[in-house]
């Protein structure tokens, strides 16, 4: 269970002048010391996007797992109200960063490395919101070094998903939406006890938002900047309802979310857990050609 530091992360973020010094201050206080931060200014406030990185057993010999926290920021209002639903993904990643600080040495329970990095707005006071490109965001969210990526973030806008809880995409690669891990739903139905709820990824959802098509929304973005596997991972409704001015999800919620991407964390850096086919994915791009120009804005002809 995740619920003692889902509700110490829940505390911290509630503040209305919260920033990512008093996140680095916090996780000091518990003996973790190496929080990086990197600050993006732009017209209406500032961005820090926040880093953390832990070792399991095996150091560099295994492959690391990038878990990616998403903000809807371009729908957050300056923050009067504290914390609000469009921020989840920023809730769960540091609430799993926390678990892994609370592990402490416990390197049994890690066997790879983890990079987590999640992104916090400061808005100037007479902006009502902060806007920086989806694009601009998951390039400083997804490093070079991530071998898998787990995106988590907000899908409450939605009448295609009809389910409260916490759904995720199929694989995506290179521009391909590949068939669901069959490996990720044995873990979602232990972790939560329930059937999985698959959350309906389109083409149009791992092209880049600077197309302006549609957009389920941008928790399926950091697969438009690199060539890792990615997995979104959403926290749902429902009924579709708009995040901005409503309190986040359930802590239950949040729980199963953090143990779900921990566990596959575990699996995949122990090499337990199969994210697609190499054979079958290899035999696609040989049939029908690379995807990988759907990363780009637009074809190149």
């Amino acid at each position: 269970m995740a619920r003692e530091q889902i509700i110490e992360i829940v505390d911290l973020l509630d503040q209305p002048d919260v920033d990512a010094e008093d996140v680095r201050a916090f996780f000091g206080s518990r003996g973790y010391d190496a929080v990086e931060i990197e600050t993006t200014e732009t017209e209406s406030g500032l961005v820090d996007f926040l880093s953390f990185e832990f070792h399991g057993s095996n150091g560099g010999e295994s492959p690391t797992t990038g878990i990616v926290g998403l903000s809807e920021m371009d729908l957050i209002e300056c923050k009067q109200k504290g914390i609000s639903s469009y921020e989840c993904g920023v809730l769960a990643t540091l609430s799993a960063a926390l678990v892994l600080v609370d592990m402490g040495e416990d390197e049994s329970n890690l066997y790879g490395n983890v990079l987590l990095k999640t992104e916090m707005v400061r808005p100037k006071l007479d902006a009502g919101k902060v806007w920086l490109a989806v694009e601009s965001r998951c390039e400083r969210l997804v490093d070079p070094t991530m071998d898998f990526v787990l995106s988590l973030g907000t899908v409450r806008d939605s009448r295609t998903n009809n389910s409260a809880g916490v759904a995720f995409s199929p694989t995506i690669k290179d521009g391909w939406v590949l068939p669901v891990s069959e490996d990720l739903v044995s873990i979602k139905n232990e972790v939560a006890s329930c059937p999985t709820a698959v959350l309906p990824v389109t083409t149009q959802d791992i092209t880049p938002y600077a197309n302006e098509l549609y957009h389920l929304s941008c928790v399926t973005q950091p697969a438009t900047v690199t060539d890792a596997p990615v997995v979104a991972i959403a926290f749902t409704s429902g009924t579709r309802v708009a995040g901005k001015d409503i309190s986040p999800v359930s802590a239950e919620e949040i729980d199963t979310a953090v143990r779900f991407v921990l566990e596959a964390t575990k699996a995949y850096t122990s090499g337990c857990l199969k994210l697609f086919d190499p054979e079958e994915f290899d035999r696609l791009v040989r049939l029908y050609g690379t995807m990988s120009y759907l990363q780009a804005p637009r074809r190149v002809r």
